[in-house]
């Protein structure tokens, strides 16, 4: 069983991260995906260390929806920074967590929409999964399978968890 949605580098968990996948591993877990935002350098930062205690562990690469507002008017940086953490780190295994979310509005909902737009977009190109935020999804995930119809991969590797 995998954990497919694990916020380890979040702050949150900076003081007892590795216990915590200790008792994911205890509970019978193969593998845990650990949700990084390519726009917070701390995050990364962390992440990296999250993926030395355990080799079940891979990430993700995005940028929320909650924190799509830095890229008004440039919403390619996002793709470029989600981009540019998988290139640098070989156990990225998804675009995300990237999405529309307008329950909280905490970027404008054009913003979120170029934002998320152009994470599919490499998504697709790329041949990387889409792991989806839940707000608005049923409008999230139409748009990312609309992109996905017109946007042919370059190479889609068969999903591996392993590195």
């Amino acid at each position: 069983m995998v954990d497919s949605h694990a916020h380890l580098a979040d702050e949150a968990f900076s003081a007892d991260v590795e216990a915590v996948v200790q008792r994911a591993r205890a509970a019978s877990l193969t593998g845990i995906l650990c949700i990084v935002d390519a726009s917070d350098p701390e995050e990364i930062g962390r992440a990296d260390n999250v993926l030395s205690i355990w080799d079940g562990l891979r990430t993700t690469s995005g940028v929320h929806p909650h924190r799509a507002a830095p890229f008004a008017g440039r919403p390619n940086q996002a793709a470029e920074l989600t981009d540019a953490r998988i290139q640098a780190e070989p156990l990225v295994r998804a675009v995300g967590e990237v999405g529309l979310d307008y329950h909280y509005d905490f970027a404008p909902r054009d913003v979120q929409r170029a934002v998320f737009a152009g994470q599919v977009r490499l998504a697709c190109e790329d041949g990387y999964r889409r792991l989806l935020a839940s707000q608005m999804e049923t409008e999230a995930r139409l748009a990312s399978k609309k992109a996905a119809e017109y946007i042919p991969p370059k190479n889609m590797p068969p999903y591996n968890p392993s590195p």
